[in-house]
């Protein structure tokens, strides 16, 4: 089985439900425009750590079955008793 693509959303027009994700991949920077349909897991937001699958059409890449990863930083802010603002 394929992994996933990892990236983490880079731009997110929460009034029109769409954006782009940014992927670096090997010194490769790509990016994906990704729907809000796509989402199919999380809450997607500005700066979410996501994976997802993509596909290709004339304007360019796109993101499908897109899963917002964990914010690891909550986690550790409970681990460490920090306060998130």
């Amino acid at each position: 089985m394929l992994s996933k693509n990892k990236g983490v959303v880079e731009q997110w027009f929460p009034e029109k439900g769409w954006g782009f994700i940014r992927e670096v991949n090997n010194g490769i920077v790509n990016k994906y425009f990704v729907h809000h349909r796509n989402v199919i897991s999380g809450s997607i937001r500005l700066d979410a750590r996501v994976q997802f699958n993509y596909g290709i059409r004339e304007k360019g890449m796109y993101a499908i079955e897109v899963e917002v990863l964990p914010d690891l930083t909550q986690g550790m802010n409970a681990l460490t008793g920090g306060v998130r603002s």
